[in-house]
């Protein structure tokens, strides 16, 4: 049975955030989403966009879900998702790199 639209892309989001967990989300790559996602790199462009629109949405989920291995990264980049992030998940990044 084929995945509806909506379920596709939280399937990819989901295999984004995955991925970034193991990579620096900014050298995350539509391959590396595909293979987690097991799917083609085509679809995750399909589905998601271009990189750049991958990268910022990856972010934007990590924040939103509490994933400090994704955000720590962004607040060192400057990440303005990353920078807005709430005190408690700043913390448990910061506790990161101690």
């Amino acid at each position: 049975m084929r995945k509806s639209t909506k379920d596709m892309m939280a399937a990819l989001v989901d295999a984004g955030i995955e991925a970034a967990k193991i990579i620096d989300y900014e050298k995350l790559t539509r391959m590396d989403i595909a293979r987690l996602a097991g799917c083609s790199p085509g679809l995750v462009s399909f589905y998601l966009g271009d990189m750049e629109t991958v990268r910022a949405l990856i972010m934007r989920e990590a924040v939103e879900r509490k994933v400090p291995e994704i955000v720590a990264r962004g607040i060192l980049d400057g990440h303005p998702e990353a920078l807005d992030a709430g005190p408690a998940l700043r913390k448990k990044c910061a506790a990161l790199f101690r």
